[in-house]
């Protein structure tokens, strides 16, 4: 895996720890990015985002801002549903 990158406190967190790692899998014809998101949150919990992806040129920042938005997205509907 790549060094972890860590960015500092934000509205929602304390911090995020990033690491990231590219792999080969059977019968897939490109290179699949694997980046892990540690968050930090500011009441002391924990918690993890993992994504595999075949975007490898995407920046790290944008990537975590598409999945929260996703997660978001997904929590409101299934709760409101």
């Amino acid at each position: 895996m790549r060094p972890v990158v860590i960015w500092g406190r934000d509205k929602e967190f304390e911090h995020v720890r990033v690491t990231e790692a590219s792999f080969m899998m059977d019968n897939v014809d490109r290179p699949l990015r694997f980046v892990k998101f540690a968050i930090k949150r500011l009441n002391d919990r924990y918690n993890q985002i993992m994504i595999v992806t075949s975007c490898m040129n995407m920046p790290l920042t944008s990537l975590f801002k598409m999945i929260r938005r996703r997660w978001d997205i997904e929590n409101t509907i299934f709760n409101n549903l």
